[in-house]
């Protein structure tokens, strides 16, 4: 016997059919984040309110909603309307499943990268742990260089020259590369997320408007540029192992990636201002446009009208913004302008830049929630 049902928006109290104790993860979908939760204790009270948080591919509650027992009563306060189809004998199989290639705009697909991106803001040995155990990749590779650390820590006159007088460029590059077999694509799947503006100082290389030309051609903004060759360079030499235990160089096997490969690059923020230009950059170096998809989060725009109408139709990029963030707006108050198809979400609640404003925006949408392709 199964059960179809639409919850809406509210309060709802249920008994859920269960004929074990099962996990939080396994009974809802992950439209249940941000909705709050409590248990029916034995004299008629309710226990303390939780929130329920969906982050890393699972809810993030504490060890009391990690698990609900068989006819345990619980009460649910639903941010948004969530759907359930439940086996009484709880039968069902796990909400994440394998999804279709979309040529296309795919809300499942964003809805894992803005993870990924919210993923980059942690610590190393956190993110490797992550890496191999929720998202189940098979390969990790993590850099960071934070030019701008040494460079204005403790000088603010430094700072101030950089701003208004100095051709020296404060770059940042945070960048984790991960790599897994995708049985549905039969290719070696490729991932590259670009860490944001998580630091103050990190606007540094936004708020300055510096403009340079793009290999000597059309014009993008200096700072997104700089970051952009100091990434080329950490990794013109560095080899990469496929599936197949080939070697390549992600930036010269052209003819092996273009045929063995599919290549992701995500970023927030200042980060996908730089996933944006490495997606025009291996777009120049012969990376086909059917290999490559990228996704930026509350992107600033980066570079000259030239420029964007140049790649428009050389690279798939969906640029998902919130309705209410400022940081896509930049292109009203400087020559910038946007590369892609702009994708608005509704900025509910004060959601409005953080990656978790992201995350529970493209959950509003109704996303059934699907792993990478």
């Amino acid at each position: 016997m199964k059960i179809k049902k639409i919850l809406k928006k509210g309060v709802h109290i249920i008994s859920v059919p269960l004929s074990c104790e099962t996990k939080l993860d396994d009974i809802f979908s992950h439209e249940l984040a941000n909705s709050f939760i409590e248990k029916l204790n034995q004299d008629s009270s309710y226990t303390k309110k939780e929130k329920i948080i969906f982050e890393d591919n699972q809810f993030k509650t504490t060890l009391l909603y990690k698990t609900i027992k068989p006819l345990e009563t619980i009460r649910l306060t639903l941010k948004r309307a969530i759907s359930i189809n439940w086996e009484v004998e709880f039968n069902s199989d796990n909400n994440i499943k394998k999804c279709k290639v979309s040529k296309g705009f795919d809300k499942n697909k964003a809805l894992q990268l803005i993870q990924l991106c919210s993923l980059i803001y942690e610590d190393k040995e956190q993110i490797k742990n992550k890496v191999f155990k929720q998202y189940k990749f098979d390969n990790f590779y993590y850099t960071s260089k934070k030019n701008h650390k040494n460079y204005t820590q403790g000088k603010i006159y430094k700072t101030l020259y950089t701003f208004f007088k100095s051709s020296y460029s404060i770059v940042d590059l945070q960048f984790m590369q991960l790599n897994r077999y995708d049985k549905v694509l039969d290719k070696e799947l490729i991932v590259l997320v670009f860490q944001g503006s998580q630091e103050s100082e990190d606007w540094l290389t936004n708020i300055t408007f510096k403009m340079t030309k793009y290999f000597n051609k059309e014009k993008v903004h200096k700072g997104f540029y700089d970051t952009l060759k100091l990434f080329i360079k950490s990794i013109s030499h560095r080899e990469c192992l496929s599936y197949k235990k080939q070697k390549y160089i992600l930036s010269k096997d052209i003819d092996f990636i273009n045929n063995n490969c599919k290549i992701l690059l995500t970023g927030h923020s200042l980060g996908g201002a730089i996933a944006t230009l490495v997606g025009t950059y291996l777009s120049d170096i012969g990376i086909k446009k059917e290999c490559m998809d990228v996704y930026t989060f509350g992107s600033p725009p980066v570079g000259s009208k030239a420029y964007t109408e140049k790649y428009n139709q050389k690279i798939n990029l969906f640029r998902v913004i919130n309705k209410n963030d400022i940081v896509p707006k930049i292109d009203k108050i400087s020559s910038l302008k946007h590369l892609g198809k702009e994708i608005i979400l509704a900025s509910n609640e004060n959601e409005i830049h953080s990656c978790n404003d992201y995350i529970d925006n493209l959950i509003d949408l109704g996303c059934d929630f699907e792993l990478l392709t």
